[in-house]
């Protein structure tokens, strides 16, 4: 209902340069959706020239790295993330197959908006196999798949920072590249589908390195991220402060789901 509300209440407040902008993105970018349109302009701040540039450099990515008509799951048993690192390996050149570092959680939530939460363990990307800009562009295809092009929906991105026996557990400056790999392409790829983004638990050296991060986030983007500070080893529990940010029951998800990643890493 509120996804509703909201949708309704952007159409309605729309002014007439508004509604001129978008009829000329249209008409410049015809393969574009509207609600594409919409996000676009918005994360642009009305700017008609600087989102069809941004929007235009999105349809091409998509065209480079995403397939569409049932060919991402023509492979018996390839799921989402196996379709991603797939696409964005044959980008690189690289071979895989790459650890699974996102999952997409759907859980109804008195505390959100949107019922689409996305979890991400760093600690699982392995350099070894490859670089942090293909996990971060597997990760950009694995969101652009999951998400409808011809709706608005929005994620709540939570990212896990506790390592974990079996992970490969890169050190936190290593992974510096990729978190800003991640959010200059989650900023240009997929503007206006982040809700919120929790970070937790948070030691000094997480919040060392937002701070080196923020810059390549925007104004908009920086002010949805949430940190959650609280001893990040493996085996440390989520900060009792998450409960102001997330439902208990959904808490209790994640961490049997991350038991039973740690189960599968050591099997």
């Amino acid at each position: 209902m509120q996804r509703r509300q909201r949708v309704k209440a952007m159409t309605e407040s729309r002014s007439p340069a508004a509604v001129a902008a978008l009829a000329r993105i249209e008409q410049v970018l015809p393969a574009s959706t509207a609600a594409e349109r919409e996000r676009f302009l918005h994360g642009q701040s009305g700017d008609a020239n600087a989102a069809i540039t941004k929007l235009s450099s999105y349809l091409r990515w998509r065209q480079e790295h995403c397939e569409d008509g049932g060919l991402a799951r023509s492979k018996d048993g390839e799921d989402s993330w196996a379709y991603a690192t797939r696409r964005a390996l044959s980008s690189s050149g690289g071979t895989g197959p790459l650890p699974e570092v996102v999952f997409l959680h759907n859980h109804e939530s008195t505390k959100h908006e949107s019922n689409r939460f996305l979890m991400h363990i760093p600690a699982r990307i392995d350099t070894q196999i490859a670089d942090t800009s293909v996990y971060a562009l597997a990760l950009a295809i694995f969101i652009d798949d999951n998400f409808d092009r011809s709706k608005s929906d929005r994620m709540t991105l939570l990212i896990d920072t506790r390592s974990g026996d079996g992970f490969a557990n890169p050190k936190a400056y290593n992974l510096l590249s990729f978190i800003q790999s991640t959010a200059t392409l989650l900023q240009d790829l997929h503007p206006g589908r982040l809700e919120q983004c929790i970070v937790y638990p948070v030691p000094t050296i997480a919040g060392t390195l937002f701070n080196a991060i923020k810059p390549f986030l925007g104004k908009e983007a920086s002010t949805r991220i949430h940190l959650v500070s609280g001893p990040s080893s493996r085996k440390d529990k989520v900060p009792k402060a998450m409960n102001a940010y997330l439902d208990e029951g959904l808490i209790d998800e994640l961490e049997d789901h991350r038991q039973q990643l740690t189960k599968l890493s050591n099997s």
